[in-house]
């Protein structure tokens, strides 16, 4: 089924095609769960319209999946791009630029009309300006969230223009993403007080893992993902593929079905453990680097961060990947462990970037800059001034204060639970829709069988329309 761009997607698309008659290399700004892949399968299709070829960049074969799946319900036929198959003649190519940059001295004459650069803040590696430059007369859209690298560099030099409209408090207004409640606990608090050491660009990293595999670290960790999250997914965030491994484990020692997630595991199984902790036969995964782009379980509950990093960029990443709508869910929750929350604030927080980056060195990032909660530990927009969830004071300066996350573990663990199961799966998928799609995309779904048609439409608080919907498409002769 083609998707129905949302308004604000259709605006967003807009804006880029008049752009383009201005300019040749624009960065577009959506939020994480703004719907960035159905722009692009837009793009993709205007392109195709014109008799034009368009090449999209993707970095991990789950992006380039997902492009594939998305372009191919829009009506396009994409090609792939990837190790060991032959480059197709189809317009619409979607490319793992790894490939492509070795294959490029090959096609440097055959430049297509554009480029676009999916999560483009990857875009000054020397894989994606390899193609760049070879195919510099093509015009070149790059989408990113969060247009700001950890290493300062600005990406001018790769995009001339930047089209930025919402940001992802205006989805939560909007109802397409939910609400979300970030805690720091104790853990963060003690992270808090440790003099930090710099390794390069972000914290070091050792000196992270020797942190957050002290006992009472870890032993916080599996205490506040049965406090508050008890068999709901979660993904862990964790300080390195070590600590991902040691969290697992001690998972599952406490009953829970459980799994690492890394870059270099057989991709079947990377593939398995997402789908299964999207339908219910996993309760969560740890990851460190992998689950931070691109990937959508909408039912995931929450998330716990174990990762201290001085990027913005990756902070928002992490919280952008538990933040889509699905039934039974109200709002995701978020505990930080290390003390993100108290270097970049609320992700609501309305933020600008430029193209032009910032040399934001780690230890010139100051504390004390977020607003939390001085009882629950709950993070707050800036201006509040008492918590919505335990009626607590909020401070600016975390010193010296004592946090009881307990306060607020029973009626936070009501409020988010989001239903699981393949018709979980399937309803928030339908959900991502807009309204005036969603019986069309139900009845696809359901595949002709009326107990997963009654069930779907049950997830989808459309009771009372169940009878009189079944029977507009029994008769129409679309189900049996």
């Amino acid at each position: 089924m083609k998707i129905k761009p949302r308004k604000y997607q259709q605006d967003f698309f807009d804006l880029l095609i008049t752009a383009l008659e201005q300019h040749n290399r624009i960065c577009a700004v959506l939020p994480t769960g703004g719907g960035k892949t159905i722009v692009m399968a837009m793009l993709n299709e205007y392109f195709d319209s014109k008799k034009k070829s368009i090449f999209t960049l993707v970095h991990r074969q789950e992006l380039l999946a997902q492009a594939v799946a998305k372009y191919a319900s829009f009506g396009l036929q994409p090609g792939a791009v990837t190790p060991g198959e032959m480059i197709t003649k189809n317009r619409c190519q979607v490319a793992m630029v790894q490939t492509l940059s070795k294959r490029i001295k090959h096609l440097s004459t055959f430049p297509p009309a554009g480029i676009i650069t999916d999560e483009c803040h990857h875009a000054r590696a020397s894989t994606y300006e390899s193609i760049y430059d070879s195919w510099g007369s093509s015009k070149s859209i790059g989408f990113t969230a969060t247009p700001e690298r950890l290493d300062g560099k600005g990406l001018i030099d790769v995009y001339s223009h930047m089209i930025k409209t919402l940001d992802t408090i205006d989805l939560v207004n909007m109802g397409y993403l939910s609400d979300v409640i970030v805690l720091s606990t104790p853990a963060a608090l003690e992270m808090r007080k440790i003099k930090k050491k710099i390794k390069g660009s972000d914290f070091d990293q050792q000196q992270q893992e020797e942190f957050v595999r002290d006992v009472f670290v870890v032993g916080e960790c599996i205490d506040l993902y049965a406090k508050f999250f008890n068999g709901a997914p979660c993904i862990v965030f964790g300080a390195s593929i070590a600590d991902c491994d040691m969290i697992t484990a001690e998972m599952k020692k406490a009953g829970w079905k459980w799994e690492t997630v890394k870059g270099d595991m057989d991709a079947d199984f990377r593939r398995y453990c997402f789908a299964a902790l999207g339908d219910g036969r996993l309760n969560g995964v740890s990851s460190f680097n992998l689950i931070s782009e691109g990937v959508d379980i909408p039912v995931t509950a929450g998330g716990i961060i174990r990762r201290l990093t001085a990027s913005v960029s990756m902070y928002l990443q992490f919280i952008g990947r538990v933040l889509r709508i699905s039934p039974g869910k109200g709002k995701a929750i978020v505990i930080d462990q290390v003390g993100c929350c108290f270097l970049h604030g609320h992700p609501f927080e309305r933020r600008e970037w430029s193209l032009y980056g910032e040399k934001r060195k780690p230890k010139d990032i100051k504390e004390g800059l977020s607003l939390i909660c001085e009882l629950c530990g709950a993070l707050m927009i800036q201006g509040a001034n008492k918590c919505p969830y335990c009626d607590g004071k909020t401070t600016n300066d975390s010193t010296g204060i004592k946090i009881n996350v307990s306060i607020i573990a029973g009626q936070l663990k009501e409020m988010h639970r989001p239903d699981v199961g393949d018709n979980a799966v399937a309803a928030a998928n339908i959900m991502q829709l807009e309204e005036i799609d969603r019986e069309n995309a139900t009845i696809e779904m359901s595949d002709g069988i009326k107990n997963r048609f009654d069930i779907l439409m049950k997830m989808l608080n459309k009771e009372k329309y169940i009878d009189v919907i079944w029977q507009k498409y029994s008769k129409g002769g679309r189900l049996e």
